[in-house]
């Protein structure tokens, strides 16, 4: 996940995420009104988080952080 994460370049649309997010296993869940998404993975039960910040569904920032 923090590979993932840390590899998301600025800029890139939310729609484009959530593929390469599905296409590694995780699941993306989409914050529109809070200009925000997050990146998880099932298997470890939201442990390990990408925690993403967005303008216009667009990728500003993304921070890796684990979820103790």
């Amino acid at each position: 996940m923090e590979k993932f994460c840390t590899s998301l370049p600025n800029d890139l649309p939310v729609a484009e995420i959530e593929i390469l997010a599905r296409g590694m296993g995780y699941r993306l869940s989409y914050l529109p009104k809070e200009q925000s998404a997050f990146v998880h993975e099932p298997r470890s039960m939201g442990r390990f988080i990408c925690n993403l910040k967005l303008d216009e569904a667009r990728l500003k920032s993304a921070t890796y952080f684990i979820n103790d």
